[in-house]
């Protein structure tokens, strides 16, 4: 529609005979005028509020035109030209009908609260909405009016959906599907502390068993092999490294569950596709029931993708997830809604560094990390913004302290950990504040902040840490610097190992934290 040219139709005023029927029609709000203008293209709809009207103001409150593809308001309440797009369903203060309650009958209905000045106004109208109509609608061409606007509504908005659709798929469409090496690693490298081998005792000391990897079954000899429900232990069948179940000790299901992301690179960039891995064991109990005999079901899905750019060599993020689009009905790329919790994953490593090569992550040493630790989740976007603050975090994951690079990455805040990296120093004796003999000890033991604490203070008080004296320390007394340097000055290192491995004999040591 033309605005210019619309605006410079004049405005209506009210005729003595509109004033006149104003006094008659009690609680009703506007009175409506109608006439076809622009060779019959266009209704023009005049709107009166009949207390104005009773006033004496003869003004129209606003008018509407409405042609077969579109529609737009004026607001004639002031002199400056004014543009409304509401439907007359959103328009503030203004309603076709009102709800009325019926006290005595106990019952609700809609009074119709615009009147048409005239039959032949009235059938201009229902003529050029016919097609909106319909024989049973209760009050007349407004039921049409409204079904025309809800249409062009919904037309503007897939409209502006588009545009925003459009900017997605341009980015998702060259993105190709993940290499089947990615899956067959989730399977069998990611999601290997998901093995299971299920036993159950058929006579005095033989125990039938079923690996959940292999597949395979087969009499044990409880002898040779120990089997205590969900104790770790290796398949005798295939070597695995599995946990144990007493099938008769079995939940109806098993769920295990794990985030992992794969790096595909684009063209300014990179992106980190996460997908969800999803296993389910399930009881014999529950195999009788389902339709599905199998033992193990297993799933994976991409859900969310975050689009990598660097630009000025700071790394920038889009993220995006697969779910309804603004509630329309239909699944695809999105926006992110901050609704998918997949920021603990893990992180393929066998397409790295190519993947990332022409950005800043090309030496940062995350697949390294990734394939010493192929089984555990850790924030790795945030280990983008750590890398980029400190780059030689590298040397960290390539000297295999993987706890400490883990901590480094999990941390929001550096203060809270117990042994304190210095990200400025100029070499990783510096930045771990060991000397190189203590430096080796800790990647001996892969330890992790809290040893490096250990070796830190031993460090300061002249005592020097074994490997095995430094885990058999923090086994039973966890990061106690305090029993530490009291020992120090009481007794040895050397004999407060002795006694530990001695006293450990008759009393198993305890669990992390401990004493």
């Amino acid at each position: 529609m033309e605005k210019r040219k619309l605006s410079a139709i004049p405005r209506p005023i009210a005729t003595p005979e509109m004033i006149e029927i104003a006094d008659r029609l009690g609680d009703m709000r506007h009175i409506v005028t109608a006439e076809l203008i622009d060779d019959k293209k266009i209704l023009l709809l005049n709107f009166f509020e009949i207390q104005a009207l009773k006033k004496g103001k003869t003004e129209a409150a606003f008018r509407t035109f409405l042609s077969h593809e579109d529609y737009i308001t004026q607001d004639l309440k002031t002199s400056k030209t004014k543009w409304l797009t509401a439907s007359f369903h959103g328009m503030y203060n203004f309603s076709f009908t009102d709800y009325v309650w019926n006290q005595q009958e106990h019952k609700s209905s809609y009074r119709l609260n615009v009147f048409m000045r005239s039959d032949e106004e009235l059938k201009i109208v229902k003529d050029f909405f016919r097609e909106y109509s319909m024989p049973d609608d209760e009050y007349g061409p407004w039921t049409g009016i409204h079904r025309f606007q809800q249409e062009v509504l919904d037309k503007r908005l897939a409209k502006k959906h588009k545009k925003e659709t459009d900017k997605i798929d341009v980015i998702m469409n060259p993105i190709k599907d993940a290499p089947k090496e990615f899956f067959d690693w989730v399977w069998d490298t990611g999601m290997s502390f998901a093995r299971y081998l299920i036993y159950k005792e058929v006579k005095k000391g033989k125990a039938l068993c079923e690996c959940t990897h292999c597949k395979k079954t087969g009499i044990v000899d409880r002898k040779k092999i120990r089997l205590r429900n969900n104790e770790k232990g290796i398949c005798p069948f295939c070597g695995s490294r599995v946990t144990i179940k007493a099938k008769g000790r079995m939940p109806a299901q098993t769920h295990d569950e794990r985030w992992f992301v794969y790096v595909d690179p684009t063209k300014d960039g990179f992106v980190f596709r996460y997908f969800h891995a999803h296993q389910l064991m399930k009881s014999d109990g529950y195999l009788d029931v389902v339709i599905h005999k199998e033992r193990i079901e297993r799933d994976i899905s991409e859900n969310s993708r975050a689009i990598y750019t660097f630009p000025k060599g700071k790394p920038k993020c889009e993220s995006y997830e697969w779910g309804v689009y603004k509630q329309r009905g239909d699944c695809r790329w999105c926006p992110d809604q901050g609704k998918i919790a997949c920021m603990e994953c893990i992180l393929y490593p066998r397409n790295l560094p190519q993947a990332w090569e022409h950005t800043p992550m090309k030496y940062s040493a995350l697949e390294v990390l990734s394939t010493n630790l192929p089984t555990v989740s850790m924030r790795y976007e945030d280990a983008i913004e750590k890398y980029i603050e400190f780059p030689k975090m590298e040397w960290i994951c390539k000297m295999g302290l993987n706890k400490i690079a883990k901590g480094i990455i999990n941390s929001r805040y550096s203060g809270y950990q117990t042994g304190k990296v210095n990200i400025k120093g100029n070499t990783i004796y510096e930045i771990l504040g060991l000397t190189k003999v203590n430096t080796r000890i800790l990647q001996a033991v892969d330890g992790n902040h809290d040893i490096l604490r250990l070796l830190q203070v031993a460090q300061q008080i002249g005592l020097q840490f074994k490997p095995e004296q430094l885990k058999e320390y923090y086994e039973t007394f966890g990061c106690n610097t305090d029993l530490l340097k009291q020992a120090n000055r009481k007794t040895t290192l050397h004999k407060i190992v002795k006694y530990i491995t001695k006293e450990s004999e008759n009393y198993p040591i305890g669990e992390q934290g401990v004493c």
